[in-house]
C-alpha cells in the first residue's frame, strides 16, 4: 500500500515538474521570439537592450507578439531609454491629430497647428479631430483672434463655423474690455445695385458675451457730392430711432434701405457704402460695408 502511494506521489511530482518545465520552456521560447522580432525590426544586434526592453514591456505583447505600435516605440526607445510608452503613445496621437488638421486645411504651417492643438486638444477624439473642429481650424488660420472670440461667445464649434463660414462677405469689428466682448458684422444682400432704383437689404449681426437689452444703432451712407450722407436713421425710420435687442450670443437685424434718387440727391455711381454704429454706454463700435452703384 505504501509502495503504491509512493509511486502515485512520484508520478504527480513528475507530471507537475514536467508541466511547469514545459511552461518555462514555452515562455522562454516566446521571449526569445519577441526579442528576435525587436532586433530584426530595428535592424540591431544589441541583444542586451532588446532583452531589457522585453523585461520592461512584455505586458504589451499580444499572443506572444508585439504589434506595430510597440515595434515603432522600440525604435525610439533605443535612442532614449528613459522614454515611457504612455508618453510615446501620447506624442504619436498628438502628431496624428496635427497631421489631420494640416491636411484638412491644406497647409504646411506646422507651428500654427501645434499651437491650435495645445489650446484645443480637449476637443480631440484621442488621435483625430472631427469635421467640425477641422473646419474651425481653417477659419482660425484666417483670423485667429476673431475665431477664438466667436467660439468663446457662441460656445460651440458648430455655431462658430456657421458664423465664420460667411466671413468673406462680412465686414467685422470687435470690442473686448472687462467682462464684455462684442463682435459687430455687417453685410448687404448684393455687391452691386442699380443707381436710383431698388433697395438694399442691410443686415447687422452682433455677437455679445452678455445680455445688453435694447442697444441704439446709427446707420448712414450713400454720400452726396454736395449734401453729405443722404441715408441716415430717419431715411430708414421716420422716428429716427433704430435699435437691436441684444442677448448673450448671436443677434441679427436687417434694414431695408431705398436707394436714393441720383438726380435728386446727387448720389453718384461707383463705390458707395453704409456704416452701422452700435452705441452702448460710452462705447461706439462700427462697421462699414462697401458696394457698387451702377
Amino acid at each position: 500500500m505504501r509502495r503504491e502511494i509512493g509511486i502515485a506521489l512520484i508520478t504527480v511530482i513528475l507530471i507537475t515538474v514536467g508541466y511547469f518545465g514545459y511552461q518555462y520552456y514555452a515562455a522562454q521560447r516566446l521571449r526569445s521570439e519577441r526579442i528576435s522580432s525587436l532586433m530584426k525590426y530595428a535592424n540591431t544586434t544589441d541583444y542586451a537592450k532588446a532583452s531589457l526592453f522585453d523585461e520592461k514591456y512584455s505586458y504589451l505583447a499580444s499572443d506572444g507578439k508585439y504589434n506595430q505600435s510597440v515595434l515603432d516605440f522600440f525604435l525610439h526607445w533605443l535612442a532614449n531609454n528613459s522614454l515611457d510608452y504612455t508618453q510615446y503613445l501620447s506624442e504619436q496621437q498628438r502628431f496624428e491629430r496635427i497631421h489631420t488638421l494640416m491636411k484638412h486645411a491644406n497647409t504646411t504651417d506646422y507651428d500654427s497647428a501645434l499651437i491650435f492643438d495645445n489650446k484645443y486638444s480637449y476637443m480631440a477624439n484621442i488621435n483625430s479631430y472631427n469635421q467640425s473642429v477641422s473646419e474651425f481650424f481653417s477659419h482660425w488660420l484666417v483670423n485667429r483672434s476673431l475665431a477664438e472670440t466667436c467660439l468663446e461667445i457662441l460656445e460651440s464649434v458648430e455655431n462658430a463655423n456657421k458664423y465664420l463660414s460667411k466671413l468673406s462677405s462680412y465686414v467685422t469689428s470687435y470690442y473686448s474690455k472687462d467682462d464684455l466682448i462684442l463682435v459687430l458684422s455687417g453685410f448687404t444682400d448684393k455687391d452691386e445695385y442699380q443707381l436710383s432704383k431698388g433697395e438694399v437689404n442691410f443686415t447687422i449681426i452682433l455677437l455679445s458675451s452678455k445680455n445688453l437689452g435694447d442697444v441704439d444703432i446709427e446707420i448712414f451712407g450713400f454720400k452726396s457730392r454736395y449734401r453729405g450722407y443722404v441715408v441716415k436713421n430717419k431715411w430708414i425710420d421716420p422716428s429716427g430711432f433704430l435699435s437691436i435687442h441684444v442677448t448673450k450670443g448671436f443677434n441679427s437685424k436687417s434694414f431695408i434701405i431705398d436707394v436714393p434718387c441720383s438726380p435728386c440727391y446727387g448720389v453718384e455711381s461707383g463705390l458707395n457704402n453704409l456704416t452701422c454704429v452700435i452705441k452702448y454706454n460710452s462705447l461706439n463700435l462700427n462697421v462699414t460695408k462697401t458696394f457698387l452703384l451702377k
